[in-house]
């Protein structure tokens, strides 16, 4: 549709108006026609005002008018999207023109255009691509509101050098102020004062007791406890804070994101004498995939890995799950038991009620009576009401040679029987972008183990891209997501508003590689035959996750409990050489002092993640 059309049809809408993906030039003359206050959120290359904070304005004559700012401090609407979100709630006001991050897909789109929605009240959102609505059609759907298509692509102009061209144009007729470091709160993610290194160049923000933006500028320095900001002018009597994050000019002179950003040489722990954070989840990260032990290393065994270009997640152990959020089950396709007792299987219930309503199956893999495991649990509870509403899970009981799979639906008498196949190589899912082995252990009970594979990692090649003339964007993740999936006849959207093949871009600018490997280990007898077994499926993991619960002078608790010590957690990860050991399910009677469990592991396999 035309700027002329769509404000025919915004006549009598009086909430604000979100934009996803609309030309800057459609945007522009949308606001011309409708008279409508505009709101620039896309912090990476805003329409108008400056880079690293939400603008809003109007367009006057040919040119736009900034009112003011709201800062973030950051390029990175996706990683900093909550902060993104409030700030948008705070600038939003009426029936504003809302210009939205370009983000298109994945979890961090999905989360933007909904919060977006919540927040502003908007109740009409206009998409500039149909890749955007195919990947955010249920968000819309559930979110009740209209949506349709405008005129234009995004424009090509908005990369670093335009980005930097707006910063420098933002600054210009700024002033040095000098800010007494001691006198404010630091706000976002500042490096440490000491580091001094760290701050020239850094996008900072003065703020008021409001946390409201007084003046948005870039530091120059350190100088004592005072830190010299290049920025419009503002009263130094109404500054109660300082916020930074990111967002930092490059050696090269662009405006970018610092990703290296330095520790001052004090501020560096001591990992002999480090006070562990033991009740924290512990994060983890693979070329296409983050894991979190979601109740650290002492509570219920609970994994969950998230595919980053596949909006979807693996759960591996159903412990204690108060700490994951209910919308991460809407993600959740597999889930990966290592056995029944009550601390790696008891969060079912919280699994089971946070799919009701849900008609995509999950899968679940377990040892040998997972399937009555799961039959008592739902029997558990009157399904009067459920009707045809339940939801529907794939049980999978996995012996050492092979799988057998039942379908069970909540609300419906019995089971059906899905067959039998063999279990070759330990493959239990395979799958175009990953694949998840498993070995079967001894606890006195079989207990499995699991390794997540990467079935190959794509790696854009800078030189090439800067050689193709295109822009860095989300046009990337997108051609990631395709191969991921295999879709290689797929169209991607270029920058410059063209499209080519996944096939031929691939071939261009990306570089494909063998994928790392996760394996997770929890509950084993300290005997050979799980020694072999489990430094076997470990076998150059790039991350290995493996139970420590004892020390060695309490060696006769482990065997009475057929648990790991530290130090045969060590020797499985040294036999299995392993790039990164991650040891957890520590036994409380640690919780005091965890340092020479940790200690005890460092001595068998230096190389492990505390």
């Amino acid at each position: 549709m035309t700027p002329d059309a769509v404000a025919e049809r915004l006549q009598s809408a009086s909430s604000p108006v979100l934009l996803l993906g609309a030309a800057q030039s459609f945007v522009a003359e949308l606001a011309r026609v409708t008279g409508r206050l505009v709101v620039t959120a896309d912090i990476g290359a805003p329409l108008f005002g400056a880079p690293g904070a939400i603008g809003i304005g109007r367009y006057e004559g040919s040119e736009w008018k900034l009112l003011r700012v709201e800062a973030l401090c950051t390029l990175d609407a996706a990683r900093f999207r909550l902060p993104l979100l409030l700030a948008l709630k705070r600038a939003v006001s009426g029936d504003a023109l809302v210009q939205l991050p370009g983000l298109r897909r994945g979890m961090a789109a999905a989360e933007l255009v909904t919060g977006a929605i919540a927040l502003t009240g908007a109740r009409t959102v206009l998409l500039g691509s149909e890749e955007a609505e195919a990947a955010l059609v249920g968000e819309l759907t559930a979110s009740g509101v209209e949506w349709f298509h405008v005129a234009g692509e995004r424009d090509r102009s908005r990369g670093r050098t335009s980005r930097t061209g707006l910063w420098d144009n933002y600054l210009d007729g700024a002033t040095t102020s000098a800010v007494p470091l001691d006198e404010v709160s630091l706000l976002g993610a500042p490096p440490p004062i000491e580091a001094a290194d760290a701050w020239p160049g850094r996008q900072v923000a003065l703020l008021d007791a409001e946390q409201r933006t007084l003046a948005l500028g870039e530091a120059l320095g350190i100088e004592g406890h005072e830190l010299l900001v290049k920025a419009a002018s503002f009263d130094k009597q109404d500054v109660r804070a300082l916020l930074t994050r990111d967002a930092r000019r490059s050696s090269s002179g662009f405006l970018a994101t610092d990703r290296h950003a330095p520790i001052a040489a004090d501020a560096q722990p001591d990992l002999q004498a480090k006070e562990y954070d033991t009740g924290a989840p512990v994060t983890l990260s693979l070329s296409s995939a983050k894991a979190a032990l979601v109740n650290g290393v002492f509570g219920d065994p609970l994994l969950h890995v998230r595919l980053r270009h596949l909006k979807r997640s693996l759960l591996f152990d159903l412990g204690d799950s108060a700490r994951l959020p209910t919308r991460i089950v809407h993600q959740v396709s597999d889930v990966f038991i290592s056995h029944a007792h009550f601390d790696h299987i008891g969060g079912f219930l919280w699994f089971l009620r946070s799919c009701l309503g849900s008609p995509v199956p999950r899968r679940l893999f377990g040892p040998p009576g997972l399937v009555g495991h799961i039959q008592g649990m739902v029997a558990g509870i009157h399904w009067d009401r459920i009707g045809e509403r339940g939801p529907v899970f794939e049980l999978t009981e996995v012996s050492e040679r092979e799988t057998v799979s039942y379908r069970l639906k909540v609300g419906v008498d019995g089971l059906e029987n899905l067959g039998t196949r063999p279990l070759t190589d330990g493959v239990l899912v395979d799958e175009a972008a990953f694949r998840v082995r498993v070995t079967t252990l001894d606890h006195g009970i079989p207990v499995l183990a699991f390794a997540f594979e990467e079935a190959r990692v794509f790696q854009v090649r800078k030189d090439a891209l800067v050689k193709s003339g295109y822009d860095p964007g989300a046009w990337l993740s997108t051609l990631k997501t395709h191969l991921h999936r295999g879709e290689h006849d797929a169209q991607v959207e270029l920058p410059d508003g063209s499209s080519r093949s996944v096939e031929a871009l691939a071939r261009e600018l990306v570089l494909e590689r063998p994928g790392n490997k996760l394996c997770y280990a929890t509950d084993l007898d300290d005997n050979a035959s799980n020694r072999q077994r489990l430094a076997a499926l470990a076998r150059e993991a790039a991350i290995f996750v493996c139970e420590a619960s004892f020390l060695s002078k309490d060696a006769h608790l482990a065997r009475a409990t057929q648990h790991l010590t530290a130090r045969a957690c060590g020797e499985i990860a040294a036999a299995a050489n392993v790039r990164t050991l991650v040891p957890f399910h520590f036994s409380k009677r640690y919780e005091r002092d965890v340092g020479p469990l940790y200690d005890e592991v460092r001595a068998a396999f230096p190389r492990l993640r505390a």
